[in-house]
This record gives C-alpha cells, sequence and structure tokens, in this order.
C-alpha cells in the first residue's frame, strides 16, 4: 500500500503565532485592527516577515524593509518576530494532529507539520474524510492554514506553498510538473541559478539528467527530487510529547567550595533551558540533588513565581536558596530533574496595557524572598476587621479595608510602649519634632468579637504622629488618647 502524508503548513506563522494564545483558541482581533508587521533584523536591515491583512492592501508584503513598511502605511503596528511563540503553536499542532497518527514531524523551518496517515485511513474512512476532520481539528488553533495530502513528505510540503487545500492522488509527478521550484526547500542561491538557466518548475528540473545534475549542482539537489516523487523511502523525526526532564553532571575531582561546583549547576539549567525551548515548554518547580558518592544526597528544591525558561532565573534563584540552606558537604554529582513540565502560556498582546507585564517583577520578587527567608517568613497582603495597622491573627482573611494614609515600610507589631524614661530621657527632641506635624486620628468604637457587642474597653481612640529626629531616623508614634500613653509603630525608611 502507498504512503500517504498529510502537511499542515501556516503561510503565516510569526503573525498567528501573536494570535494564538493558549488552549482556548485564537484572538484576531489585534490583529486586524490596523496595519500590523511582524518583523526580524536580518544583518543592518529591519525586514517584513508577515503582515495582516490591513497592511498587505497598502502594498507591504514580506521581505519589505520597515522603513519600505513605514513608508507605505502609517500608523503602522511593528511586532519583533518570536519564535518561541512559533515553536509553542506547532507544538500545540502537532498535539492536536497525534489523536489522527502518532508520527507526526514538525518542520519548523518550513512553518509546516507532516503527519505519515497512511494506517489511519481505513479508521477515518478515507483520505477526503480525514481531511476534513483534520481540518474541523486545526481551525480553532490555527484558522489560516493550508491542508495537502500526498504520496510523498517532501512532494506534501512543496505543495503546500502553492494550493489551500488539495488532495494529489498518485502519479505524484502530475502535479509536481507544473510546482514552481519557489515553493522547494531549496536554497535561494540553487533557486537563483536554475532560474538562470530558465528553469522554473520542479517537472523542468527533474527531466535533466541525474548525473549531471547532482556533478553540477550537488547531490542534495537529486536526493531531494526523489523523495519528491516517491521513488525512495523518507526518514522524518517524529515528535513526542515531553513531561519530564532529566539529567546529571559527574564532578572530575569532589568539591567543598560553591565556586567550584556552581558552574556545574549553570550548565545543567542551561540545558534545561536549551530543552525547554525547543519544545516550547515552561518548568515552575525543579529540584537538585548534590551527592557525596552513593552515601550522602542533599536535595534542594526551586520553585519560581510563575513557569520561567531562562536559567539566568534559574540561578538567581539557586543562589538565593543556598545562601539559606549552605550544602555542608563535598559534591561529587550534580543531579537535575523536573517532573512537571507544561505548555508555554503566552499573554494576550496588548499594545497599551501594560498592568500585567509590570506585575511580573513583583512575583518573581516574592519568589526570590521566600528561597532567600523562608516560606513562613513572608506573609501575603490581607485584609482585617479592625483599622488598627497591627496584625489580627483571629480575624485575617476579614473583608474591610484598613484606613488609607502614610505607612511605613517596617511595622512594629505588636506596637512598643514607650517607658517614662525613654520619653524624657532618650528622646529629648521628640516632643518637638511631634508638635510640629499634623496628626492622623483613628476613632473607633469596635467589639473584640463578632459574638459580644462593643464595651467601653473596645473604644479606639489613637492620633498618630510622623517624627523625625535629629539622627535622620523617622518614626511613626501614636499617642493612646484613653489611657495619655506613647507607642513606637513603625519605622520609615
Amino acid at each position: 500500500m502507498a504512503r500517504q502524508y498529510l502537511c499542515v503548513h501556516l503561510p503565516a506563522l510569526p503573525l498567528q503565532a501573536y494570535a494564538h494564545i493558549g488552549p482556548a483558541g485564537p484572538s484576531h482581533v489585534f490583529a486586524e485592527a490596523a496595519p500590523l508587521v511582524v518583523v526580524e533584523r536580518e544583518a543592518q536591515r529591519t525586514r517584513v516577515v508577515a503582515r495582516n491583512r490591513l497592511a498587505a492592501r497598502t502594498g507591504i508584503a514580506p521581505g519589505h524593509t520597515l522603513a519600505h513598511a513605514r513608508a507605505l502605511a502609517e500608523p503602522l503596528i511593528v511586532l519583533p518576530r518570536d519564535r518561541l511563540r512559533e515553536r509553542a503553536l506547532l507544538e500545540c499542532l502537532a498535539a492536536t494532529l497525534a489523536a489522527f497518527t502518532p508520527q507526526v514531524h514538525i518542520h519548523a523551518a518550513r512553518a509546516s507539520l507532516i503527519a505519515e496517515v497512511t494506517a489511519s485511513l481505513r479508521l477515518f474512512g478515507g483520505i477526503d474524510t480525514l481531511c476534513n476532520t483534520v481540518t474541523q481539528a486545526v481551525e480553532p488553533i490555527a484558522a489560516r492554514h493550508h491542508l495537502i495530502a500526498a504520496p510523498s513528505a517532501t512532494a506534501a510540503d512543496w505543495l503546500a506553498r502553492g494550493h489551500r487545500r488539495l488532495v494529489a492522488h498518485p502519479p505524484i509527478a502530475d502535479w509536481l510538473e507544473a510546482l514552481p521550484i519557489t515553493t522547494t526547500d531549496w536554497s535561494p542561491p540553487l533557486i537563483d541559478e536554475l532560474g538562470q538557466l530558465n528553469l522554473s518548475t520542479v517537472g523542468e528540473v527533474d527531466r535533466l539528467p541525474k548525473t549531471e545534475l547532482a556533478r553540477r549542482f550537488g547531490p542534495a539537489l537529486t536526493d531531494s527530487l526523489d523523495r519528491a516523487h516517491a521513488r525512495c523511502e523518507e526518514v522524518l523525526a517524529w515528535w513526542q510529547p515531553t513531561t519530564v526532564f532529566r539529567t546529571q553532571i559527574e564532578l572530575i575531582d569532589p568539591a567543598c567550595e560553591i565556586q567550584h561546583w556552581l558552574p556545574g549547576v549553570e550548565a545543567l539549567l542551561s540545558d534545561l533551558e536549551r530543552f525547554l525551548r525547543e519544545r516550547a515548554l515552561a518548568a515552575q518547580v525543579i529540584e537538585f540533588g548534590f551527592h557525596t558518592g552513593r552515601e550522602q544526597r542533599t536535595g534542594l528544591p526551586i520553585a519560581a513565581a510563575s513557569p520561567t525558561v531562562a536559567a539566568a532565573d534559574w540561578v538567581r534563584l539557586v543562589k538565593a536558596a543556598l545562601e539559606r540552606m549552605p550544602l555542608t558537604h563535598e559534591v561529587s554529582r550534580i543531579e537535575l530533574h523536573c517532573d512537571r513540565l507544561e505548555p508555554m502560556q503566552f499573554e494576550a498582546v496588548d499594545l497599551f496595557d501594560l498592568a500585567r507585564r509590570q506585575d511580573k517583577p513583583w512575583r518573581d520578587l516574592l519568589a526570590l524572598l521566600r528561597l532567600r527567608l523562608g516560606a513562613a517568613h513572608i506573609r501575603p497582603p490581607r485584609r482585617q476587621t479592625t483599622p488598627l495597622p497591627e496584625s489580627d491573627e483571629a480575624t485575617r482573611h476579614a473583608e474591610i479595608e484598613a484606613p488609607a494614609g502614610v505607612r511605613p515600610l517596617f511595622l512594629i507589631d505588636p506596637p512598643r510602649r514607650l517607658t517614662e524614661s525613654e520619653w524624657k530621657g532618650q528622646w529629648p527632641n521628640l516632643r518637638r519634632a511631634i508638635e510640629r506635624t499634623q496628626p492622623e486620628r483613628i476613632l473607633a468604637h469596635w467589639p473584640s468579637s463578632e459574638a459580644a457587642p462593643a464595651t467601653p474597653d473596645d473604644v479606639i481612640e489613637r492620633d498618630y504622629y510622623i517624627a523625625r529626629l535629629p539622627d535622620q531616623r523617622t518614626l511613626w508614634l501614636f499617642r493612646d488618647r484613653r489611657h495619655a500613653t506613647w507607642f513606637v509603630q513603625g519605622i520609615f525608611a
């Protein structure tokens, strides 16, 4: 039985990668709001690699320089090419095609996926029915795509540049006869050289003597022609879903000092980053294992604020964790494993809303502080049932706002009462500093519990002051009006 291949080609992959947002499907609203191009830096020029319909109507075409595109359309939205997003979209499509056949190949350089469906034809009712089913599965992810069925993978890939939907029945030579050589995967210099010989179609090149063709242009050209015409077997690397990463490194000599074995950690994290980027995956939790022979092992789990890829981010987190938990033994082998890999999730492209990007540094800082200080010492923001600044463990998750005023960075919890000797002896200038400020008053009747009514003991009467001392320290003080006592509540940075 002759082999049958399907090719799903994305003609505008750099643009579609921006439109695709997670498993919920694509969002094309922003892509058609104005003329938009995706550009990539080539040598000393920035060239257009994809554009939307509005940009195409102005005359912008792939290959134009950015300056040329700006001259044709103003205003023009410009986005940089993101190959990681492109890989994520291809990986998502590969997982979709895997429902029809386990033999799926990702051809990232050609923005295509090739699937061998020979064994799936009977299950899905023939090639025509299978193509309809695949189209229904692929459209929610990539609305603009070409779908070609052919007896060879190379022919399907070539035909996908010239046809949007095609089932090429044998003989395949009839379909390749008039196919332009510009749709092949041959190098641009080779295509230009063939064009100078007045060769413009695959059929014209294939009719030339194979020996002379290989002698002048190399055997790679004749080999690709044989693969396209199904005259030889094709070997493709089939895509495999990956959910686990494990690797290790052996040290030549056991090392005690961190500067001696830390380069091994950085090398493992670089391997992890390369592994994740090739598959458009991300990891949020990883674990190191530091071994001394077979007897002693120290595990070091590292958790990031969000799924990440960059090795530099992991190195920073590892160093923070080692500051709190340094290794006390020699290291002869370092292991790195991650059992929870997940597809990368990309946020919707919003050219005006920067709130999400501004929020990421705070989440990263929080994860870093957890590793450096310990999770028990990091408390999330909370609401409480009283207007008092200090914590209230019994009402940590209440829904009542505290008054919004100027607050110190360091809060003393609970407030520390000033003794008579401190008030009169240690801070003689404190009273004059307080008298120059306008107090903030907290006055409320607050019950000690929800079940009991308010009593005179539950009355809150405080006057808050900001006092700057001669040594430039700035304190946050309050006076309890009911008992005429003074407390230190916080210290300004």
